[in-house]
């Protein structure tokens, strides 16, 4: 042998650990999806209106700020 032979060791047991990694970054990617965002725009939509609806009802608001307010939101 001509002493190379330690290079094909490394480079099998590196594709070895890459092949390992790969596998387990997939295992975990399948049974923890990526997080979306937060709200999607009906459910940002929603919650804008609730948030005034309290906002109207602690009376920081008014009747007429809210119906302004209430027809940006739409």
């Amino acid at each position: 042998m001509d002493g190379g032979g330690w290079f094909w060791g490394v480079l099998m047991m590196t594709i070895l650990l890459l092949a390992v990694v790969a596998i387990v970054w997939l295992i975990a990617r399948s049974t923890h999806p990526a997080p979306t965002s937060p709200q999607s725009g009906a459910d940002a939509s929603f919650r804008a209106r609730e948030v005034l609806g309290v906002r109207l009802a602690n009376g920081e608001i008014t009747p007429t700020e809210y119906q302004e307010l209430l027809s940006h939101l739409r």
